[in-house]
């Protein structure tokens, strides 16, 4: 088998579950030459009962009781039986020819650790307010139509790892006293996949996004509401600001200095409702994420000189090209 495609999940949307499988079900890569993963991740009704994926040869479904997309993850790098991985999000629908593009990429390009999808286009239930444009970034859209390829930092939607840095990320979180969770549960915590692309580069691998890599994310009602976004931009702030902490160093600066105390107030006088509401929500991540660090005595000059130790010697091979097939 060539490539691992692994679903984390809790709780999916009956409809749109149905047509990331079904999109997946469509892929021109033949069913034989990849595993389907499915991370049921403590999902109130099992997912075991719900998600048929007998069509597939090499199609599986697994338990993890811990709730948070890394440990989800984690999970499914362990079960994976090739050397490159593919994750999909349970609102994710693949273009047909993805996984053959995934396969020619990883043998085209082996200084890359982690790449991904170039256009995540969005198929709204509804379509948003003008009022929120400034807010729909959170939702992981992307539109890079450079040839070869773009040198950015891959999204978790369709991204794309090789098994020995993925195994290198899992490992990370065994021994991490600051662990980037993910989505977990009603919860907005994010950056796990920017981390995998951390470690990827500590390892000396590349990283980018290409437009031959497409897929569709679906997103519903709920989710175009100033509320949920405000949320997202919360969770964002949060984790970029313990990720940097982790492997930067970087201290989060307090919001209350002098210059953060004039900044809120510049806000408060010159914007109004979503502006003013986003501004706070940052300051309510920073100081939440300070509190987080202040917890912890592991530094980054500790993480960084474990990274060869977690990394692997050897995973399965890739396979013949696919020029050979």
């Amino acid at each position: 088998m060539r490539l691992t495609v692994i679903i984390c999940t809790h709780n999916p949307s009956p409809e749109y579950f149905e047509k990331v499988i079904s999109g997946l079900r469509r892929q021109t890569l033949p069913k034989e030459e990849w595993e389907l993963i499915l991370v049921d991740n403590a999902s109130d009704h099992p997912l075991a009962n719900r998600g048929d994926i007998s069509w597939h040869p090499n199609g599986r479904c697994v338990l993890e009781p811990e709730l948070g997309l890394a440990y989800a993850r984690q999970r499914g790098i362990r079960e994976s039986q090739t050397a490159v991985i593919v994750f999909v999000d349970d609102d994710n629908i693949l273009d047909t020819n993805y996984l053959v593009e995934v396969v020619k990429i990883s043998g085209e390009w082996p200084h890359l650790g982690t790449w991904g999808a170039g256009i995540i286009a969005p198929e709204y239930e509804v379509q948003p307010s003008p009022a929120i444009q400034h807010l729909l970034c959170g939702l992981a859209l992307r539109k890079d139509e450079v040839y070869p390829y773009t040198p950015r930092m891959p999204w978790g939607a369709g991204l794309c790892i090789r098994t020995n840095v993925a195994l290198a990320y899992s490992r990370m979180i065994e021994t991490s006293e600051i662990i980037i969770v993910g989505r977990r549960g009603t919860g907005f915590m994010a950056c796990d996949d920017k981390e995998m692309t951390y470690i990827s580069r500590e390892l000396g691998f590349d990283t980018a996004v290409f437009p031959q890599l497409r897929l569709t994310h679906l997103i519903p009602r709920e989710r175009v509401v100033p509320k949920y976004l405000l949320s997202l931009k919360y969770g964002d702030a949060l984790s970029t600001a313990l990720l940097e902490y982790k492997w930067n160093g970087v201290f989060p600066q307090t919001p209350f200095s002098v210059r953060g105390l004039l900044s809120a107030l510049k806000n408060a006088v010159l914007t109004k409702d979503l502006r003013h509401a986003l501004h706070f929500s940052r300051v309510r991540a920073l100081m939440s994420a300070r509190g987080i660090i202040a917890k912890t005595h592991q530094s980054p000059r500790s993480l960084r000189s474990k990274i060869e130790e977690w990394y692997p010697s050897s995973t399965p091979d890739l396979g013949s090209s696919l020029s050979d097939s």
